[in-house]
């Protein structure tokens, strides 16, 4: 007699059947019926795209692990989850394509300092010798003003004297000709004391310009000691940021096709 053995199907092939008759028609019909895991996903995107967050991997590392991985895996096919999973992936916390990319942003970040400290350097240097020229033109002014506000008082000491003498011919034309040096003397006086102060102006504003330079050279120092040397890149360095940007690119692509209606 024969004996007939009857094989049941694993109760999972109906189960999973049931899931997919129930899973939308399309990513963007999940993403309407399905707004808690529509919503994240599009934190997500906005997160990768945005300018301001986009180079802070601790902070989107922390926003993929936090997907609600039943309720994006029950409403969205399978490409969706995987593109999240890629994702998560790529920014993990020692993965190669992370290891790169730090060395690569911190080779950026040096490159960056090092050109702000040469820039810094090179302002203070073009300000070092039209300081000291100030400083020596506003010493010789200084001297030279001086020499007219002597010549000045002993004008005024001798004109005092004459005034006070008995007028006679000769007095006139002596004390007009005191008069005359003594406008001279003043008129040089002034000019100098004018010129004078516009260099002293000047040469505190270089003084300032100095200063400002060399807290820059001191800032940029103190945070490229912050910054660790990294070696020069490597071809494999690029090439391995090349591909994770392609898959960031196609995990993206996948993403934002869930909010897109079919034509």
């Amino acid at each position: 007699m024969a004996t007939h053995t009857h094989q049941s199907k694993p109760v999972e092939e109906p189960m999973a059947a049931a899931t997919q008759d129930h899973l939308p028609s399309s990513p963007a019909a999940a993403a309407a019926d399905q707004p808690q895991a529509a919503a994240y996903i599009r934190l997500v995107i906005e997160q990768l795209l945005s300018r301001d967050t986009a180079s802070d991997t601790g902070r989107i590392r922390l926003l993929l692990r936090r997907r609600p991985r039943g309720v994006v895996a029950a409403s969205f096919p399978a490409a969706v989850t995987a593109a999240l999973d890629d994702l998560e992936a790529l920014y993990s916390e020692g993965s190669a394509p992370m290891a790169a990319l730090a060395c690569d942003a911190a080779r950026s970040r040096r490159a960056g300092h090092e050109e702000r400290l040469r820039r810094a350097a090179s302002q203070r240097l073009a300000v070092e010798g039209p300081i000291r020229d100030l400083a020596a033109g506003i010493d010789a002014a200084g001297k030279r003003l001086g020499e007219e506000e002597a010549v000045v008082r002993r004008t005024q000491r001798r004109l005092l004297l004459l005034s006070g003498a008995v007028a006679e011919e000769a007095d006139v034309g002596a004390v007009v000709s005191l008069v005359e040096r003594l406008a001279r003397a003043q008129g040089a006086e002034a000019a100098l004391a004018v010129a004078m102060e516009a260099m002293k102006a000047r040469h505190r504003r270089l003084l300032l310009q100095r200063e400002a330079a060399e807290v820059a050279e001191l800032t940029e120092i103190s945070a490229l000691e912050d910054i660790p040397q990294v070696a020069r890149g490597r071809k494999e360095d690029d090439q391995l940021l090349r591909e994770a940007d392609d898959r960031l690119r196609a995990d993206l692509t996948v993403l934002v096709e869930c909010f897109v209606e079919p034509l």
